[in-house]
């Protein structure tokens, strides 16, 4: 079993949609979505089960990464999860890929491609 920090989650989402896209967020039903496909896909795949947290214990732990993110909810509008303006794709590889193993990286491409390739 592997355990995924959504700060990785939420990192490798925005690198994918601020280099394809130009978007600098992501809403959290989109991070649950593209989440949960990283999981399938490492189970289905690599035979990997990967540990999920739950909801509140996800937005609380980001916030261990508000040097980079910013985590805002807009009245009963779906939360977001903004990269803040000083920091851009690079940086964010610089800080989060040194230490992602192979089988997460290839889920993550995957993911990349059936989730996020359809957010506006």
């Amino acid at each position: 079993m592997v355990y995924v920090e959504i700060s990785v989650l939420a990192a490798n989402a925005l690198i994918h949609l601020i280099e394809k896209k130009k978007i600098r967020e992501i809403s959290y039903s989109q991070m649950r979505e593209y989440g949960l496909k990283v999981g399938e896909i490492l189970d289905t795949e690599y035979s990997i089960p990967m540990l999920l947290i739950t909801d509140g214990d996800a937005l609380n732990y980001l916030q261990s990464y508000s040097k980079f993110f910013d985590v805002k909810s807009f009245g009963g509008e779906d939360a977001k999860i903004i990269l803040k303006d000083n920091f851009n794709a690079e940086d964010l590889k610089d800080y989060f890929w040194g230490g992602l193993r192979y089988e997460i990286w290839k889920a993550i491409e995957k993911a990349n491609e059936q989730v996020l390739d359809s957010v506006a």
